[in-house]
């Protein structure tokens, strides 16, 4: 397995990842690997291009109020 340093991260990023690792129970290398491999994992997949390409199909598009769809269909 590789390793890697990273250097020059923002104080408020470097905080915020150890916040994140004891929220989940993990170390902080757990937290930041668990995090590249899900974006390799994601970017390799397709899930971030397919996600862009609805959000572009659906922009502009009126949506309702979804709680109150939900109470309407509860009253019919």
């Amino acid at each position: 397995m590789k390793t890697m340093t990273v250097r020059g991260i923002d104080e408020h990023v470097y905080q915020t990842l150890h916040d994140w690792a004891a929220l989940n129970h993990r170390s902080f290398q757990e937290q930041v690997r668990f995090i590249l491999e899900r974006e390799v994992r994601m970017t390799r997949s397709g899930a971030l291009a397919d996600a862009r390409k609805w959000r572009r199909r659906l922009q502009g598009r009126p949506w309702g109020d979804l709680v109150q769809d939900v109470r309407a269909e509860r009253d019919r």
